[in-house]
């Protein structure tokens, strides 16, 4: 049952929850930024050479 009440955590459950956000931000934003800057180095270079894109 939910009461609104707050609780004390340690510091480890903290940075578990920091690291956790860290991970969070880097699976649903950095990498497909990244990701995508990829695709797009490797499809310039296909059609300088005449080949189909990646998809």
């Amino acid at each position: 049952m939910a009461t609104g009440a707050i609780i004390d955590i340690e510091p480890a459950e903290a940075e578990w929850t920091l690291w956790i956000l860290k991970l969070l931000l880097d699976h649903y934003v950095i990498r497909p930024v990244e990701s995508k800057k990829m695709k797009d180095k490797v499809n310039s270079k296909l059609r300088a050479a005449n080949r189909p894109e990646m998809k």
